[in-house]
């Protein structure tokens, strides 16, 4: 597709929590980035940091801390390596209007993961913008949709063969947000997705240590409901005689120390033995 004359931002981008938690200057250099002439219709391109910077009116330095917190935050995905910037949601929030600009796009994909050498973040916008297109194509008309479900299921079998789990992973998570229709949709144009999900956490965890964790949690809490029914278990096995029997035995010894303090009657007193015996 030909280069961008104008740029769309969300008016919602103002009450946007992801936005609220950086800096003035990050803002500005996030917006930079929808109004670049180098910004592409698929939502990721090749963007200097000196042209950014000078873009953003931000020195080297500044500019690496404005980028880091927009990536914290979500809002873009960046790789210094190919300097490409990939802006989160693009697709989302201007979904394909037509089939000939899923076509398009669908070429501008494929032209990029034969370019660059480091295809993560296009994966991410390519999947972004399949789930985008087959979710707003139900709108459209049948000729319509099917051109588009032929051409985005001829490219995601494609870059499944290509690129295996790692494409298959960032699709899976951008399908979970999905309606039950796109989501089926999408498992009939590539089976091996239904697989995938079947077997794969449904919350990802960040990183090996973090599986680690929670197996170590889930083992610790079933070690605590089992020692809790094993006390459960002793309890109903001792007898209720056994149970009962120190209160017995309390209530046995508190009669012999009565029977200790007991004094002699009246009438033992007087009495002529007890006369005599005290001269």
């Amino acid at each position: 597709m030909g280069a961008r004359t104008f740029a769309q931002i969300n008016i919602s981008l103002l009450r946007s929590k992801k936005i609220e938690r950086v800096s003035h200057a990050a803002r500005w250099a996030y917006v930079c980035t929808h109004l670049s002439k180098l910004a592409t219709f698929t939502g990721v391109f090749n963007y200097p940091a000196i042209l950014w910077a000078r873009d953003a009116g931000l020195d080297d330095a500044d500019l690496c801390e404005m980028r880091d917190s927009l990536v914290d935050v979500g809002l873009i995905e960046w790789c210094d390596e190919e300097e490409l910037v990939r802006i989160v949601g693009f697709h989302r929030q201007r979904p394909p209007h037509n089939a000939s600009w899923c076509i398009n796009l669908v070429n501008d994909f494929e032209g990029m993961l034969s370019t660059y050498d480091d295809p993560a973040i296009i994966l991410g916008a390519a999947a972004e913008f399949a789930v985008a297109a087959v979710s707003k194509s139900t709108n459209w008309k049948p000729e319509q949709t099917q051109i588009v479900r032929d051409c985005i299921g001829r490219f995601l079998r494609a870059t499944c063969q290509e690129f295996e789990d790692e494409f298959l992973c960032v699709l899976l998570e951008e399908t979970e947000s999905a309606s039950k229709s796109v989501m089926s949709e999408f498992d009939s144009l590539i089976p091996e997705l239904s697989y995938h999900r079947a077997n794969t956490l449904r919350t990802p965890c960040q990183d090996r240590a973090d599986i680690q964790r929670q197996d170590l949690d889930k083992d610790q809490n079933k070690e605590k409901e089992e020692n809790k029914d094993a006390r459960e278990v002793s309890k109903l096995a001792i007898p209720a005689s056994s149970q009962t029997e120190p209160l017995d035995l309390q209530r046995t010894g508190e009669i012999r120390n009565r029977g200790s303090q007991i004094l002699p009657m009246e009438s033992t007193k007087r009495s002529a033995l007890v006369a005599a015996a005290r001269g």
